[in-house]
């Protein structure tokens, strides 16, 4: 996942639940982010990964709607996907 411009990461904390028996994956991403100027919705790059809590733009886009001030924040998001064959 990739953050817009104005949307600054600080840390991020990533858990992933991986079973090698199994074809799927879940996981779940807190980042802290400093918001430089207030925004009507968070734009994430999320390829192959279905997102709690998210609209799917396009293959390469999700969107999570909510206002986000200036100043810090904490986001966490849950996901899931399937593991890429071609990977292993």
């Amino acid at each position: 996942m990739r953050l817009t411009s104005q949307i600054r990461p600080l840390r991020y904390q990533i858990t992933l639940q991986l079973d090698p028996d199994q074809d799927d994956f879940r996981g779940r991403v807190t980042i802290d982010v400093e918001v430089l100027s207030e925004q009507p919705h968070l734009i994430l790059h999320a390829s192959d990964l279905e997102v709690e809590g998210a609209t799917r733009v396009d293959a390469e886009t999700i969107r999570v709607d909510g206002v986000l001030g200036a100043g810090q924040h904490q986001l966490t998001l849950s996901y899931q996907g399937q593991v890429n064959p071609r990977l292993r």
